[in-house]
């Protein structure tokens, strides 16, 4: 299905699942200043701290919804890239991840699921793990990632619209959206800027 196409990375929290209450609290304000990385050793959890992390992940998931848009708009997203999502969620969350997306419809859209198993920040994750997918846009609701993310070689990235992320000192290849049917319908016009 999504053999050929280009590579479209795409956040969780905030883009794909609705937030507790829908208030997207957990949105940063702080700019991340440290450099991108190419490698990152691996983080493990043993004993307590990691029955501690999969009890949080767990807790995290409960009862939460997809966002109204989500499956509609990955499925339009789809015709034209292949997704891969990627997370600041620790790979402990993976089962828990996996069974989230198949409840509720999102997993046959999406290619490979990549949850930060190293001690990097989101936003650094998140590049080194565009970079080695090779996206060229990503779509995130954390305003700090979105910049980190632009300014460091993703050449378009979509910036879920959100009160907490209003008013940073976003680069002009950062695209606010509302839905991710305005991410497919950019993606559409792109195309056919370039098809002319």
């Amino acid at each position: 299905m999504s053999a050929g196409l280009p590579v479209f990375t795409c956040d969780l929290d905030g883009v794909l699942c609705r937030p507790p209450l829908g208030l997207n609290l957990g949105i940063g304000r702080r700019l991340e200043k440290h450099p991108p990385e190419e490698t990152a050793p691996p983080l493990e959890f043993r004993g307590l701290n990691r029955l501690i992390w999969l009890t949080v992940e767990w807790l995290r998931y409960a009862g939460r919804l997809s966002m109204p848009d989500a499956r509609e708009g990955l499925a339009a997203i789809a015709r034209r890239r292949k997704i891969v999502l990627v997370s600041g969620r620790k790979e402990l969350a993976r089962p828990w991840v996996e069974r989230w997306l198949r409840r509720h419809g999102l997993r046959g859209y999406i290619a490979e699921v990549r949850l930060n198993n190293t001690r990097l920040s989101t936003a650094r994750f998140k590049l080194l793990a565009a970079r080695q997918v090779g996206a060229r846009e990503h779509c995130d609701d954390d305003g700090p990632t979105a910049i980190y993310l632009a300014e460091n070689g993703i050449s378009r990235v979509y910036l879920r619209q959100w009160l907490m992320n209003r008013g940073l000192p976003y680069p002009p290849n950062v695209v606010v959206v509302r839905n991710l049917l305005e991410v497919a319908d950019d993606l559409d016009r792109l195309a056919a800027a370039a098809d002319s």
